[in-house]
């Protein structure tokens, strides 16, 4: 880009404290896991060596876990009036901040590997930094390293949505826990993963359907679109003027703060803060709930409450969401119709469980009973 320069700041001094090594017998987390995936490898002897990153000045390692310090310089692109962009310069700059602590991250992982093995690893992902180098390292102690898939999969590889295959594909760890037959079936178009994967469901879910009172109409599931804002305006701009023309009270819940100013400005302030597990609650008190490439598309049919999908760029159901209590539309006009549709019928609840069905074999206590029997197989 021209007229660019990339900034860098003096990284922060810190240190990493030793302070013991895990149990005898422990397996390492890095990453959202279930905390009922511990209690159960618990009752096998097996304890849980928890790895998690932090900004402040100390680190430290213990029999619990490591708790990483990270202390690159934190760096931003600064626009200026003269001179051009420089990208081989930059991207060197970007490395150079990052690459000491990966460097100090890795030799605290052989460490640990080194001087005491784990049983095995079991992260939400493999494909950022950290989790990648933790997976590399694992590979050389001969540690097996297992994914459990954290968000929904596309219906086909390369679907033509920027990024929609990053958090999956490639896979390198040794065994990836999807939620059902279709995760099964995306994972499997790449021949390398053909065995490694295993249908495990999720843990994290589990059907409610108690009736809660309703309080709006709609409530639509924010979406991050960092650095794309004419995207942002796209989904967004014209489905809340359909709304408030057509007099549906909706709200939206936020689910980070990257458009808290822009939402708040356009709705006149309808926006609901993030908190944790808020988000159940809210599609609960909601009668629809509108997403774009959310997971939380497929919480609403565990509440119990029809789902829609905004296809604003009309790529077509490329999350294989369409039928019965949920549905993929491509216009406003249609969720206007969709939002109408559902004031009028009342689902069943095995309409939503066929619908859950379709992406998640099974969940919550079972989901986790089949993970702990997969790692505990004899190698």
């Amino acid at each position: 880009m021209s007229g660019a320069s990339y900034v860098s700041k003096r990284p922060s001094a810190g240190v990493h404290i030793r302070m013991g090594l895990p149990p005898s017998m422990y397996f390492v987390s890095f990453g959202n896991i279930p905390s009922g995936f511990s209690e159960l490898l618990k009752k096998e002897g097996i304890g849980e060596f928890k790895i998690k990153l932090t900004k402040s000045f100390a680190g430290m390692t213990h029999e619990r876990g490591m708790l990483f310090s990270q202390r690159y310089k934190k760096s931003k692109v600064k626009f200026v009036s003269t001179g051009e962009f420089k990208a081989d310069l930059a991207a060197e700059r970007i490395a150079e901040d990052h690459l000491n602590d990966l460097s100090r991250f890795r030799n605290e992982a052989e460490r640990v590997f080194s001087r005491r093995k784990p049983e095995f690893v079991l992260l939400d992902e493999d494909r950022t930094k950290y989790k990648r180098v933790l997976t590399e390292e694992a590979s050389k102690a001969g540690v097996r390293t297992v994914v459990m898939q954290h968000g929904i999969t596309m219906e086909h590889l390369n679907s033509g949505i920027p990024f929609a295959d990053d958090s999956f594909t490639p896979l390198y760890a040794d065994s990836f826990f999807c939620w059902g037959e279709k995760s099964l079936r995306y994972m499997e178009e790449k021949p390398e993963n053909s065995g490694k994967i295993i249908v495990g469901g999720s843990p994290n879910l589990s059907f409610c359907f108690n009736g809660e009172r309703k309080v709006r109409d709609v409530v639509i599931i924010d979406q991050q679109f960092q650095s794309v804002e004419e995207e942002r305006s796209l989904a967004y701009e014209e489905l809340i003027k359909m709304l408030e023309s057509s007099n549906i009270d909706y709200a939206i819940y936020l689910r980070m703060e990257h458009n808290r100013d822009y939402l708040t400005k356009l709705t006149g302030g309808k926006v609901i803060d993030w908190r944790r597990n808020g988000v159940r609650e809210e599609i609960r008190k909601s009668r629809v709930a509108i997403g774009f490439t959310s997971t939380a598309l497929i919480e609403s049919l565990y509440q119990g409450v029809p789902a829609i999908s905004y296809d604003y760029m009309e790529n077509g159901d490329v999350l294989g969401l369409e039928g019965g209590a949920i549905s993929s539309v491509s216009s406003t006009g249609e969720i206007g119709k969709k939002i109408k549709e559902e004031r009028e019928i009342k689902r069943s609840r095995e309409e939503f469980v066929d619908a859950a069905r379709k992406h998640i074999a099974f969940e919550g206590s079972e989901s986790l009973a089949k993970m702990a029997g997969e790692v505990l197989k004899p190698k």
